[in-house]
């Protein structure tokens, strides 16, 4: 199994975290607006729900957008490098079922992506409530 070029990979990145997060942004802005402590103060008054609640949905899908894509592409990237290495090893690995490859390379992955998209989730949460 080849794991493409590096253009496939990215355009892939790019197509998934673009997709993704358009449609999760919206309602990641709503929840997170919802959690903060400036709720009763900002979007609830009365008793009622404010329209400045829906308002700027998208405040903070830059940072969400710069760094999403090179994280995905990074996740793709080491996901597929190192599913194929455990495809191809010998040794003990050989023997090891192949969910245990999909769980070691997917982990590695996630750990890369959370370290790249990290600081840009708190300044898109800082975004989001207007801080």
């Amino acid at each position: 199994m080849s794991i493409g070029t590096g253009a496939e990979v990215w355009s892939a990145a790019v197509v998934a975290e673009l997709s993704a997060d358009l449609f999760v942004h919206p309602m990641e802005t709503i929840i997170t607006r919802i959690q903060s402590p400036f709720y009763t103060i900002r979007y609830k008054s009365n008793g009622r729900i404010q329209q400045s609640l829906f308002r700027g949905l998208y405040q903070g899908f830059g940072p969400t957008l710069i760094t999403g894509i090179p994280s995905s592409a990074a996740f793709f990237i080491i996901y597929e490098s190192m599913k194929s290495t455990f495809q191809e090893s010998k040794g003990f690995l050989q023997y090891a079922p192949p969910s245990a490859a999909h769980v070691a390379s997917s982990g590695v992955a996630e750990l890369v992506n959370c370290a790249i998209s990290n600081p840009a989730e708190v300044l898109k949460q800082n975004a989001q409530i207007q801080l």
